[in-house]
C-alpha cells in the first residue's frame, strides 16, 4: 500500500485503493484503516448511542496532509471543540483503535484543530514518523 500510494502522490491516490467509510458512506479513506475506523465506531457507538459524525476524509488536493495519503479523517459533532465528552472518549480510547490526535493539533499546537485524527501506524509507515 505504501509503495501503491507513494507511486502516485499525496492527494492523487487510485481509486481502487480507496473505500467508503461504512457509517458515513460519502467519504473515503484507504482501505486498510476502514477497519480500524469502523471498530473505533463501535466502541463509540456503544458509549454514546450514535455514530461518530464524519466531516471529511480522503482529500485530493497534492500536498503534505495526511488526508492526501487517505489517512486522516475531521469528525463532526461534539469533536468540533476541545474538552468535551465525544474529545474527551476519543482521547482515553482511540489509541487502542489505532488512531491518534497530531500533536500540531492538540490545544495550544501550531493548528488546533480537535476535529482532526489520524492512523498513526499507516502515518508512521507513510512519513517515517508519528507526530
Amino acid at each position: 500500500m505504501v509503495a501503491l500510494s507513494r507511486a502516485h502522490g499525496n492527494g492523487r491516490l487510485p481509486a481502487e485503493v480507496l473505500c467508503p467509510i461504512p457509517f458515513s458512506p460519502r467519504f473515503t479513506m484507504r482501505c486498510d484503516v476502514i477497519d480500524s475506523l469502523v471498530d473505533l465506531n463501535k466502541a463509540f457507538r456503544a458509549h454514546f448511542g450514535r455514530d461518530i459524525v464524519v466531516r471529511s476524509g480522503y482529500r485530493a488536493n497534492p500536498g503534505t496532509s495526511n488526508h492526501g495519503w487517505g489517512l486522516a479523517v475531521d469528525f463532526g459533532g461534539q469533536m468540533t471543540q476541545f474538552h468535551t465528552a465525544e474529545f474527551n472518549w476519543m482521547i482515553a480510547n482511540a489509541r487502542q483503535f489505532g488512531w491518534g490526535h497530531a500533536f500540531w493539533a492538540v490545544p495550544g499546537g501550531l493548528n488546533p484543530q480537535p476535529w482532526h485524527w489520524e492512523a498513526m501506524d499507516q502515518v508512521r509507515e507513510m512519513t517515517g514518523r508519528w507526530r
